[in-house]
């Protein structure tokens, strides 16, 4: 057709196609015959897949922290959409992506015999994209859904890549607890030595000083010097009234000299107890035990530091909500035989037509110029 032609010239040419369509009808009906047997024998051979969708909503990964739970703050039944990206980012990674293939070995269902050749890694994980499809709804929430000849086993991935999101999640943080842990550890270890050391130091002080009591021991050791003190006193008073009366006074003086020695062994620095070395001794076991005291407060908080912080890094608090879980189709999602069958019919009868009437067309332009 020229540039030339008018509006009124074209419909007179597709008027044109009818007496070759005519001519060609039969090999057209043919061939569009056979590519709808064809399409449809082709089509019962593929194998049905089906979808399963599972829903899930992210929680705040720092209202979870088991630190803050301890803490007393309350969880956070949904995140931000900063977790969501987290979640995302996480559902789309390789290394969930090599973790489920080689747990449920769908490199098989995807043609390879293995996953050594990096052409077969590369073709399983991009069957692997192929068939997951990751993507945050209008609710905030999280839709992951995964393809599969099997529906149950369709179902189970959908559901264990929910799981796995969380596992990974879980484990961001973890290299962090687990030097937080350290430090509560080395900490711990520090303050419990010092505080051992300590204790020996005061028991050893107290053994060197003959202080075991600090209350008491001085409270009897006062009253024994001061009770022997009375009685040497009075003894001597009556030694002196038997001296002056001419008595016996060989009973008395013994006693006398078993009370002075007493008294010198309760005040004397020599003797093991006494007065002397109690009140040096009191001051260091006073001043010692203020110090394991103050330790002792250190190392009980250290402890439950270091408690706190292996309950943390073993704590397994979820991380995300699941709101649907996925279950094994009713249906399959593809193929979708009719349209496959109904799409190679109108394509073959389209490619027929255009054919024959460049066919048509080429013959008469040749006849002319002969």
């Amino acid at each position: 057709m020229s540039v030339t032609q008018t509006m009124s010239e074209r419909p007179k040419n597709l008027l044109g196609l009818v007496p070759v369509l005519n001519r060609w009808k039969y090999p057209i009906l043919v061939l569009s015959i056979l590519a709808m047997l064809g399409s449809a024998g082709v089509s019962l051979l593929l194998t049905n897949e089906y979808q399963s969708t599972t829903i899930i909503y992210p929680a705040n990964i720092l209202s979870v922290d088991p630190d803050r739970i301890l803490q007393g703050d309350k969880i956070e039944v949904t995140g931000s959409s900063v977790e969501l990206d987290r979640l995302t980012t996480i559902a789309t990674s390789e290394q969930l992506a090599y973790f489920m293939i080689y747990k449920y070995k769908l490199y098989l269902d995807y043609g390879y015999q293995d996953m050594e050749s990096d052409i077969n890694k590369f073709g399983a994980m991009n069957m692997w994209y192929t068939n997951l499809d990751v993507r945050p709804n209008d609710r905030d929430a999280l839709e992951i859904s995964f393809i599969s000849h099997d529906k149950y086993k369709a179902a189970a991935i959908a559901n264990d890549i929910a799981a796995r999101i969380d596992v990974l999640n879980q484990e961001l943080p973890l290299e962090n607890r687990k030097r937080v842990m350290e430090i509560y550890k080395d900490q711990y270890n520090y303050y419990s030595k010092a505080y051992l050391n300590l204790r020996d130091s005061l028991n050893e002080v107290r053994k060197n000083y003959g202080i075991y009591g600090l209350a008491d021991e001085g409270y009897h050791l006062s009253k024994s010097v001061i009770e022997t003190q009375t009685e040497l006193a009075q003894a001597k008073g009556e030694l002196e009234v038997m001296q002056q009366t001419g008595g016996s006074t060989t009973a008395l003086k013994a006693k006398i000299n078993g009370l002075e020695k007493a008294l010198t062994t309760l005040t004397s620095s020599g003797s093991v107890y006494n007065l002397d070395k109690y009140a040096a001794g009191l001051k260091a076991t006073r001043d010692l035990d203020s110090i394991q005291s103050n330790m002792l407060s250190r190392y009980i908080k250290a402890k439950a530091n270091y408690d706190n912080a292996k309950i943390a890094l073993n704590g397994k608090i979820s991380t995300i909500n699941v709101v649907q879980k996925a279950e094994a189709a009713n249906r399959k999602i593809k193929p979708i035989r009719w349209l496959i069958v109904a799409g190679s019919t109108i394509v073959t009868f389209l490619l027929s037509v255009i054919f024959v009437s460049l066919y048509e067309l080429f013959k008469r332009e040749k006849y002319r110029f002969e």
